[in-house]
């Protein structure tokens, strides 16, 4: 690890490491603190792994922020953002990020091979992107093989799933065919406000407001990929739900509940 406290993410994939591999894979213990963020011995080979999320954050972000910016503040509302499942750009993006410290890996560490994961966020209930539905994995493999590197392996990982090789070096693999005749793959939140509240007095207990059914309008952010994006994301009619919050002395805590 390249950090004196490691991040929950690499904790969990250390450990995802060390159940799938076994006694088969050894970490070398370094004092300097340096890239990559993994180095072991898998079956005798020296291999540096690089390890980084999908979606990027910034994606994440950048959705967040346009559901929020739709939102009216002064009111008790919602917006559901409903966004485009794109793991071939995803995994690429996350490759061209990380290609160019491949070969300071290798003069760093001596290592023969330098592997790329790509996971979600560690202890996250929310699924973006999944492996375990055929056709995600199929264009994760496009992603990973339309771009140029020199890893050897890109893996996707998430605490689901496990471990799945989308990329290996030597292997091509041809863009899949969609069915997108109800929409493009698409997935959901809802960004919403509890209008003009305010946090508790200081010491005071915490105070409790249910705010009944709110208007949930809809957003629909088309894919990135420039092949698909005269394509509408999948989308269906908001839910009706309602909202509560909770307003403490430091902070106010919000959620939606289902009413059908």
């Amino acid at each position: 690890m390249t950090r004196p406290v490691p991040t929950d993410n690499e904790i969990a994939i250390r450990n995802a490491l060390e159940r799938e591999y076994g006694s088969e894979i050894e970490f070398e213990d370094r004092e300097e603190e340096d890239r990559p963020d993994f180095l072991f011995k898998l079956n005798g080979r020296l291999i540096a792994c690089e390890a980084t999320q999908v979606p990027q954050s910034e994606i994440l972000q950048y959705n967040y922020k346009r559901g929020l910016y739709e939102v009216e503040r002064t009111k008790s509302v919602g917006v559901q953002v409903v966004w485009a499942i794109e793991p071939h750009v995803w995994i690429a993006k996350a490759i061209i990020s990380k290609r160019r410290k491949i070969v300071e890996y290798k003069k760093r560490t001596g290592a023969s091979n330098v592997w790329l994961i790509a996971h979600t966020l560690a202890g996250s209930k929310d699924r973006y992107i999944r492996a375990d539905q055929p056709w995600q994995f199929q264009m994760m493999q496009f992603g990973a093989a339309s771009v140029a590197h020199g890893f050897k392996s890109v893996y996707f990982w998430d605490e689901v799933s496990g471990f799945s090789e989308v990329f290996r070096r030597g292997r091509s693999h041809k863009r899949p065919v969609l069915d997108l005749t109800d929409g493009y793959p698409s997935n959901a939140f809802t960004v919403f406000s509890s209008g003009e509240i305010k946090t508790s007095e200081e010491g005071a207990s915490p105070v409790e407001y249910d705010f009944g059914e709110i208007e949930i309008s809809q957003l629909i952010i088309p894919p990135f990929d420039p092949k698909f994006r005269k394509h509408q994301p999948k989308s269906s009619p908001p839910k009706r739900q309602g909202l509560r919050a909770t307003a403490y002395d430091t902070h106010i805590d919000m959620s939606l509940y289902d009413l059908d």
